[in-house]
Order: structure tokens, then C-alpha cells, then sequence
């Protein structure tokens, strides 16, 4: 990542959060990375001084304890680099393709 950043990249999309429970990534969208993983490259790119946003999907088959540990693992990664310039939630769409 540093090397994008040196190249002038200072931003980063947040999409790919969907939600940050490993438990329901595996089962929406297994050959994304982990949570964990996801938190830490906007870790990185937030010490490097680039900026990211953040998305969570909602309303398909996680339970409001995996909405709230994706608030809270939001939050916590905020309150430490202060690098999120928006957080963006948005509902499942079942059946709607592009």
C-alpha cells in the first residue's frame, strides 16, 4: 500500500465490508477476505494518511449482534485513526442484478 500511496493514490473505497462478521462472509461471499483482514488494510491505508470509506449491507441473514460488532468494529478503528470520511449502510436487494 505504500507504494500507491507514494504513487499519489489518497483514498481508498470501503466497499467489501459488507458486514464484518466472519460467520456471514463465509456464507454471502466466501472468497472474500476476513474481517479481520478487511479491518486491517483500512488501518493501513488510514496510518499511510489516506483517507476510506466504509460500507455495511444489512437485511439478509446476519442478526442484530452482527450489525452492532460491525458498528463497533467501525467505531473502534475510528476512534483510533480517524480516517473514515463516510460510512455508508445499505439494504440487501434479493433478486435486483445489474
Amino acid at each position: 500500500m505504500q507504494i500507491l500511496r507514494q504513487a499519489g493514490l489518497d483514498s481508498v473505497p470501503g466497499g467489501g465490508a459488507e458486514i464484518l462478521s466472519d460467520r456471514v462472509r463465509e456464507v454471502l461471499s466466501p472468497r472474500k477476505i476476513k474481517s479481520s483482514r478487511w479491518l486491517k488494510v483500512m488501518e493501513t491505508a488510514h496510518l499511510l494518511g489516506m483517507r476510506t470509506t466504509a460500507t455495511m449491507m444489512f437485511g439478509s441473514i446476519e442478526s442484530p449482534e452482527d450489525i452492532i460488532t460491525h458498528l463497533e468494529a467501525i467505531r473502534d478503528l475510528q476512534d483510533r485513526t480517524g480516517g473514515f470520511t463516510a460510512f455508508i449502510p445499505w439494504s440487501f436487494q434479493p433478486g435486483i442484478r445489474n
